[in-house]
C-alpha cells in the first residue's frame, strides 16, 4: 500500500511539472517568460527544466526526452538535441523516431555516427531511411532549384507565398514585391496557373484573397488563379499547396517569395509533394539576385520545419500526460 501511494505521489509531481512545461511552451512572451516561481526566463529553458524534473520522478518516460530535444531545437542547439535523442536510444535502442531524428541531425552536423545510425535504421525500417535521406536532401540542396534563366512561354505552376497583411488588409511592400515577381513570370508564361497561399485574415480578408484581387487588377484572369486560404504558417503553406498541386498535371513548379524565404519555401514544398504522394517533382525559383548564404541557425530552422512537414510535430506535449 505504501508503494502504491508513493507511485501516485510521483505521478502528481510529474503532472505538475508537465503542466508547467505546457504553460511555458504556449507562452506568447518567449524571451522573458515569468515562470511559476516568479523568475524571468526563456520559455524553452523553462520547458527543459520542467521536463528534467519529470525525469527525476519517472526516468523511463521517453516522451519527456523527446520534449527536451524539441526544446533544444527551438533554441537552435542541434548538438544538445542530438545528445538527448542518444539518451533515448540508450534506453530504447530500436526506437524508430529517435533513430530517425538522430540520423538527420548527425548528417546536419557532419558527424561520423551517421553511418552507424543509418545501418540501424535500415535494418529496422528501410522506408524511414529512404525518407530521411530524401528529407535531408530537400532541406539542404535547395540551391539546385534556382533557375539561371527566366522560363519563357511555358505552362507553369506558380506558387506565391503569403505574408502578413498591413492595416485595412493592404499588401505590404514585401508582399507587393512578391506579387510583382509572380506577375512578371506569368506575363512571360501566360498559360500558367498561380496558386496564392495564405489564410491569416485581416479585416475579414485572407492573404490569398488580397493577392487574388491584386493579380486580377493587373490583368490575370481569375480562371488562372487558385486560392489556398487555410494556411497560417510556412509548414501549412507547403502541405496545403502540395494537395492542390497533386491534382494538377506535371508542369514545372516555381515558388515566388522574397530571396531570404525561398530556401525554406522550396525545401518544404519538395518534402510536402513527396508526402502527398506526388513524388519527386523539382521545385524551382527564379530570382535575379540568386546569391544567398544561410546562417547555421537558418539551416537548423529549415530542417526543423522539414521534419514537421514530414509528419513529426515540432513539439507535442499532450502524449506525456497519458501513456
Amino acid at each position: 500500500m505504501h508503494q502504491k501511494k508513493q507511485n501516485n505521489a510521483d505521478y502528481i509531481k510529474s503532472f505538475d511539472w508537465l503542466s508547467r512545461a505546457a504553460d511555458a511552451y504556449t507562452a506568447k512572451n518567449r524571451a522573458e517568460y515569468i515562470n511559476a516561481d516568479g523568475q524571468c526566463v526563456n520559455n524553452m529553458d523553462e520547458v527543459i527544466y520542467c521536463l528534467n524534473n519529470v525525469l527525476i520522478e519517472e526516468p523511463l518516460r521517453l516522451s519527456a526526452y523527446f520534449g527536451i530535444a524539441s526544446a533544444y531545437l527551438f533554441k537552435r542547439q542541434p548538438q544538445l538535441a542530438l545528445d538527448t535523442y542518444k539518451q533515448i536510444l540508450a534506453r530504447s535502442p530500436h526506437n524508430i523516431e529517435a533513430l530517425f531524428h538522430s540520423l538527420l541531425w548527425c548528417k546536419s552536423l557532419s558527424l561520423k555516427d551517421k553511418h552507424e545510425l543509418a545501418d540501424a535504421l535500415q535494418h529496422i525500417s528501410p522506408s524511414h531511411i529512404e525518407d530521411a535521406n530524401h528529407l535531408f536532401e530537400c532541406a539542404t540542396k535547395w540551391e539546385d532549384g534556382f533557375a539561371e534563366k527566366r522560363p519563357e512561354c511555358q505552362r507553369l505552376i506558380l506558387v506565391v507565398q503569403g505574408l502578413k497583411l498591413g492595416p485595412q488588409a493592404q499588401p505590404t511592400a514585401a508582399l507587393n514585391e512578391r506579387l510583382e515577381a509572380a506577375f512578371s513570370l506569368w506575363e512571360h508564361n501566360p498559360e500558367s496557373e498561380i496558386i496564392v497561399t495564405g489564410g491569416v485574415p485581416v479585416d475579414g480578408m485572407t492573404e490569398a484573397e488580397v493577392m487574388t484581387q491584386w493579380l486580377i487588377t493587373r490583368g490575370v484572369p481569375s480562371t488562372h488563379i487558385i486560392e489556398e486560404r487555410r494556411a497560417t504558417n510556412t509548414v501549412q503553406n507547403a502541405l496545403f499547396t502540395a494537395e492542390i498541386i497533386s491534382q494538377k498535371q506535371n508542369h514545372d513548379i516555381y515558388v515566388v517569395s522574397c530571396l531570404s524565404h525561398l530556401p525554406r519555401s522550396m525545401a518544404l514544398l519538395n518534402v510536402a509533394l513527396h508526402q502527398t504522394g506526388v513524388g519527386r517533382r523539382p521545385v524551382k525559383a527564379f530570382n535575379v539576385r540568386n546569391s544567398l548564404i544561410l546562417t547555421e541557425e537558418e539551416k537548423v530552422s529549415i530542417l526543423c520545419d522539414a521534419i514537421r512537414v514530414y509528419g513529426y510535430p515540432a513539439f507535442d506535449i499532450s502524449p506525456m500526460y497519458f501513456r
